[in-house]
């Protein structure tokens, strides 16, 4: 015991893996399985699509959680779709549950890209907590926030489409 009284069994370590074994490479193994399984579920957590438009909008859906790992698996295809096109760009927030600090650099990174080349991101109804976290640190200003496509559109100066209808409030 230690001095705060948690009890450790001596034969594993802090993650619970047995640390004397008959087989040495066993540790390895499953560290190794671990990671592998990682990378293999990493997927999971995020979904990004380009959207095909009539005007010279790039409008990219996110799905699922933008946390670090999957921030940096998505970065360069991120980057190449928005800051390296240098054209104005909507990028859908609606499916995004959690986005951590390096989520919102990346998007700030590319907005800043955006800016240098004469263009604008405009952030496409993030959920209340994403919502919250982008205008308590002011990043609205950078990356204005739409609530539906309609109005993405009009503040980058794009042909409205049919498919561009506003979004119906659903809470009832």
């Amino acid at each position: 015991s230690n001095a705060i009284g948690i009890h450790r069994d001596p034969h594993r370590d802090a993650a619970g893996i047995p640390t004397l074994t008959r087989d040495p490479s066993a540790r390895l193994k499953k560290i190794r399985s671990a990671v592998e399984y990682s990378e293999q579920n990493r997927s999971r957590h995020m979904k990004m699509t380009i959207l095909p438009r009539g005007d010279d909008i790039t409008h990219i859906v996110l799905v699922g959680r933008l946390d670090t790992p999957v921030t940096e698996d998505i970065r360069e295809a991120f980057s190449e779709a928005t800051g390296s096109r240098q054209r104005p760009a909507i990028v859908d927030l609606s499916d995004i549950d959690f986005m951590a600090s390096r989520g919102i650099g990346l998007l700030v990174a590319n907005a800043k890209a955006l800016m240098k080349s004469g263009h604008q991101m405009v952030l496409l109804n993030p959920q209340e907590l994403v919502n919250s976290v982008l205008v308590t640190s002011k990043l609205d200003k950078m990356m204005p926030i739409a609530c539906d496509l309609g109005e993405a559109v009009k503040m980058l100066g794009g042909v409205l489409e049919q498919s561009d209808a506003s979004c119906v409030a659903s809470d009832v």
